[in-house]
C-alpha cells in the first residue's frame, strides 16, 4: 500500500517509539487506538492528525513527524560493546536514537569538508596482526597514542557521544550506507576506559564490518585488537621490566594513557609479569582505588571537528536550535550527541593541551564553497 499525502513516514513512528522505550501496546493506549493500528502506522504511515499526540507520547519534537522518508540503522550490522549484556529493547532504542544522531550530524557538518575515510578493513589471522596493520597504515609506529578522538576524526571516522538516555550502553559502531564509519561513545566513564572503548570499536570496524567467522567471539577479538592497538606488544616488552611493581605499572599507564588495571593485565598477558607479581600488583592497585576508577586520571579526549563547527555557527550567528528543529531533534539530543560542546565549548588551546604530541597531522577543516 502506497503512503498517502500528509501521512507521517512509518519509519519515523517506529523510531520515535523505540527511542522512548514504549511498546506498541503502550503507545496504542496513549493514542486511544489498537496495537494493530500502531502496527499499521509503522508499516504504512500514520495520519497527520496524530502528530501532536505522537510527539507528546514519545518525547520527540513535532517536527520529527514529517512525511519525509527516514533511514533506519540496520541493527543486524551494528557492533555493540558487550553485546551479549545489552537487552534487545536497549539495542532497538539506541540504534533508533543513533539513526537520529547520524541524520543530525550529517546536516551539521554538511557545509564543511571533513577528512576522507581511511579505515581499511583487515582480513587477518589474528586481532593483534590486524592492530599492527592499522598502526602501520596510519604511520603510528609503536608510539603511545595521543588524542584518539582527533586521531579517528583525521581518518574519516565520525565520533559522537551517547545521550544520557542510552548511556547504559558502553559504545557501538556502524558502517553507514554512505560508506562512512560511526562510533557512539559513553563518556560518563573514565577517560582511560573511553579510549579502550574507542580502540575496541575500531577493532570491530576493521575486522568485522564485512561479516565475521561463524561462531567467532567478536567481543574478545575486539578486546585483543584494542590491547595491541593501545599497548603494542613489542613496546611493552621493551618498556616493562620483569617483576614490575605498581610504581612501574603506573608510569607505563600514564605513558600509554590506559587504565592501571589494563596495563597490569597486559604485563601478565605478555608473560612479563608472573602470577604472584600480577596478583600483588592487582591487590595494591585495588587498595589505591584503581579497581573502581583512575585516581588522578586523564582528561577526556576531545573532538576537534565538533568545537570547530559549533564555533563557526556562533561566529556566523547561525542557530543550533533552528538546525535541531529542522532535523526534528531536541537540544538535549544535540548536546548529548556532541559531547556537551554546545553548552560548554572547548577552546583550541585546551584541545591542544589534551591532544599531546604526535607526528600525524589532522587535516584542517574547510567550508565547502
Amino acid at each position: 500500500m502506497n503512503k498517502q499525502a500528509n501521512t507521517i513516514d512509518p519509519t519515523r513512528v517506529q523510531v520515535a517509539r523505540e527511542i522512548s522505550g514504549l511498546t506498541k501496546v503502550e503507545l496504542a493506549a496513549f493514542l486511544g487506538v489498537t496495537p494493530r493500528t500502531i502496527n499499521t502506522f509503522e508499516n504504512e504511515g500514520a495520519p497527520d492528525k496524530h502528530r501532536e499526540a505522537l510527539a507528546t507520547a514519545t518525547g520527540r519534537p513535532t517536527g520529527f513527524f514529517s512525511d519525509e522518508s527516514f533511514e533506519r540503522i540496520d541493527i543486524e550490522n551494528v557492533l555493540f560493546r558487550a553485546a551479549k549484556k545489552v537487552p534487545q529493547k536497549a539495542k532497538n532504542g539506541s540504534t533508533s536514537l543513533g539513526a537520529v544522531g547520524l541524520q543530525f550530524y550529517a546536516q551539521l557538518v554538511a557545509p564543511y569538508s571533513l577528512p576522507a575515510v581511511d579505515v581499511p578493513t583487515v582480513d587477518s589471522s589474528s586481532p593483534e596482526a590486524a592492530a599492527q596493520r592499522i598502526r602501520t597504515a596510519w604511520s603510528l609506529r609503536e608510539d603511545p597514542l595521543p588524542n584518539m578522538i582527533q586521531l579517528f576524526e583525521s581518518r574519516g571516522i565520525r565520533v559522537l557521544s551517547l545521550p544520557k538516555s542510552i548511556q547504559k550502553l558502553d559504545a557501538f559502531s556502524y558502517w553507514y550506507t554512505d560508506g562512512k564509519p560511526y562510533i557512539f561513545l559513553n563518556t560518563s566513564k573514565t577517560a582511560e576506559r573511553v579510549r579502550f572503548d574507542l580502540a575496541h570499536e575500531l577493532g570491530h570496524l576493521v575486522m568485522h564490518a564485512r561479516g565475521a567467522t561463524e561462531g567467532a567471539d567478536l567481543e574478545k577479538e575486539a578486546d585483543r585488537f584494542a590491547a595491541e592497538f593501545l599497548m603494542p606488544s613489542r613496546a611493552i616488552n621493551r618498556d616493562m621490566p620483569a617483576y614490575a611493581d605498581v610504581s612501574t605499572v603506573l608510569k607505563l599507564k600514564k605513558k600509554y594513557r590506559v587504565s592501571a588495571m589494563a596495563m597490569n593485565y597486559r604485563g601478565g598477558e605478555l608473560g612479563i609479569l608472573k602470577e604472584w607479581g600480577l596478583r600483588q600488583n592487582y591487590a595494591e592497585l585495588a587498595k589505591r582505588g584503581f579497581r573502581l576508577g583512575e585516581p588522578g586520571g586523564l582528561p577526556l579526549d576531545r573532538s576537534r571537528v565538533i568545537p570547530f563547527v559549533v564555533s563557526q555557527m556562533r561566529e556566523k550567528g547561525q542557530s543550533m536550535a533552528q538546525l535541531a528543529a529542522e532535523v526534528g531533534v531536541t537540544m538535549q539530543d544535540v548536546n548529548g550527541f556532541l559531547f556537551g560542546e554546545v553548552l560548554a565549548p572547548v577552546s583550541a588551546s585546551k584541545q591542544d593541551d589534551v591532544q599531546g604530541s604526535s607526528d600525524y597531522q589532522i587535516p584542517v577543516l574547510s567550508v565547502v564553497r
